[in-house]
C-alpha cells in the first residue's frame, strides 16, 4: 500500500472524531492508487 494512503489511514483511525475531509481523501488515494479494482 502506498505510504501516504498508510499516512492517511493511520491519521483517521487515531483521530477523536474522524473528518469526512479526510475520508474523502482516502477514497481518491485508493481510486487512484487502484484504478481497476471497483471493490476497494
Amino acid at each position: 500500500m502506498n505510504r501516504s494512503i498508510e499516512a492517511m489511514l493511520d491519521a483517521f483511525i487515531a483521530a477523536d472524531r474522524p473528518s469526512i475531509l479526510l475520508a474523502n481523501e482516502i477514497e481518491v488515494a485508493l481510486d487512484d492508487a487502484y484504478p481497476d479494482n471497483d471493490y476497494v
